[in-house]
Order: C-alpha cells, then structure tokens, then sequence
C-alpha cells in the first residue's frame, strides 16, 4: 500500500492537482506551461526535419542549434511553471506575473523562431552581424535572452522572500538558490560570450572533435559548457532539495542543498575560468 510522502507539498502536475481540488492554475503557470508543450513539440518536429537534412554548419547539423534552444526552452518554462505554483496565490494570480509570463514567452518565441529560420536556411544566427538586418535582430536576440531569463530570477527571489510558500523549507531554499543563483551565472557567461562575440576564447577550433550531443569543443577554448552549467543550475538544485526534502531531517537536507548548490557553481566558476584562460575541456579533465 503507497502513502503519500509526508514532507512534500500535494502533486504538482496539473491533473493531478484538479484530482486533490487544487485551485486552477492561474494564468502565468498556463502560459508557461503552454510554453514548456509548445517548445517540447517544435523539439519533435525539428528532430524529424533534422533526419532528411544533411547540411552542416560548423562541424554540425544546421538544425543542431535550433534543436538545442527548443529543448532548453522547453525545460526552462516548464521548470519555473513548477515552481510558481507554490507560491502565495496573491503573486502568483497577480497581473504582473501574467505580464511577465507573456513577455519571457514571447521573447523565447522569437529566439527560437530566429534561430529556427537561420538553421534552415544553413546560416548562423548567434554573432551573425554580417548585414544591418543581421545586427538589429542579434542585439533583439541579446535583449530577448534577458526576457526569458528575467522569471527565473524573479521566482528565485519571490522563494527567498515568501514565507508562506507551501513548499517544505529544504525545497523553498532550492528553488532559490537554484534560480537566484543560476539567473546571475547565466548573465555572466552569456554577456561574456556576447562581448567577445564568440563561443571561444581566441581563435575558433577546427570542427573535427565536438562533444557528442552538445557539440561543444573538446579542444578548444569553448565557453558554452559554463553556460549550460549556469543555465541549468535552476533545475538541478531543486531537484535535489526535492530528493532530499522526504530522505532526511530539514535541517540536514538544507545542508545538502546549500553543498550542492556551493559544488555546483565552483564547478561552474572553474570550466569559466578554464575557458576564460584558453583551455579546453580536454585539458581540464587531464589536470
């Protein structure tokens, strides 16, 4: 006979929310939920085209890119959709978390609608400032990624301050490191790569040793590995504060999650630095 755990709020997807007579979901959580499916399945449809098209660019698929941002958009909005919810229903109803909701889902949109449209016609869409329309829509996308990153530090924030969350202590201290924390990181790596105008740190590797799946470079000075550990710091420390939350005591769980989340960006801060000091990843891991 299954019982529920007894430290974790009721579930959090949606129907099983309506199941347990959970109040509807307000209209921030619906947009990024539709966010999260919409992004989820234009992630299908492009892994689908990808299979007929065998058109490289920079040592990988043309739709490699496109593919990456759809997936993270999707992990992104659905994340923070499962952390609004158990905030005060007073700021989670409110009209300026719908009006962010809608703006950090528009400014995703157009990124991977750009990205999408430069992939398919096998050019680059990231530092891409080769014309004055290329310009323009890069400084768009630069100001777009601020949009779409703005909810996680916003939620982020909201957890440290909202002492009537109903989520368990060691989950409410998760979510806010994780996001607050992964909301600055990002900026940093992300307006670095911006003002150097690469993903590399000097002059671009050649394309014949890429990291499966990633395709960042393995021997060159490559800076989107710190990115992607900055960007997803926001799903993995709440996650661990959601394993450990039912586990052990609060007060040890709380522990856990501040050590992860201090392992998680020295890691971070090391792979930036590495890269920052012209070092690859193969180097690293050789140290």
């Amino acid at each position: 006979m299954s019982h529920p755990l007894p430290s974790l709020p009721e579930p959090v997807l949606p129907g099983l929310m309506r199941r347990r007579g959970v109040p509807a979901l307000a209209a921030a959580e619906r947009l990024w939920w539709f966010a999260a499916l919409g992004f989820l399945c234009t992630f299908v449809i492009m892994s689908i085209v990808q299979q007929g098209d065998a058109r490289l660019l920079n040592g990988e698929s043309v739709w490699a890119k496109p593919l990456k941002f759809a997936l993270s958009s999707a992990v992104h909005f659905g994340s923070i959709a499962l952390a609004v919810h158990w905030l005060r229903p007073a700021w989670t109803a409110s009209a300026w978390m719908t009006a962010l909701a809608a703006a950090s889902v528009a400014a995703a949109v157009f990124e991977v609608a750009y990205i999408a449209l430069q992939g398919a016609l096998g050019a680059s869409s990231h530092f891409n400032v080769s014309t004055p329309l290329h310009a323009a829509l890069w400084s768009l996308m630069a100001a777009a990624a601020v949009i779409v990153l703005a909810p996680m530090a916003v939620i982020g924030l909201l957890a440290a301050l909202d002492d009537r969350a109903r989520w368990p202590a060691p989950v409410r201290a998760g979510v806010a490191v994780g996001m607050l924390g992964g909301a600055l990181l990002t900026l940093v790596t992300a307006f670095r790569m911006g003002a150097n105008m690469s993903h590399f740190i000097g002059a671009p590797p050649s394309w014949d040793s890429l990291v499966p799946l990633t395709g960042w470079s393995w021997r060159g000075a490559d800076l989107r590995p710190a990115h992607f550990l900055a960007t997803h710091m926001a799903q993995a420390i709440p996650l661990l504060s959601l394993a450990a939350s039912p586990l052990v005591p609060p007060r040890a769980a709380i522990v856990a999650v501040v050590a992860f989340a201090t392992s998680w960006t020295g890691l971070t801060i090391l792979v930036f630095g590495n890269a920052l000091a012209g070092g690859s990843l193969a180097t690293l891991l050789a140290s």
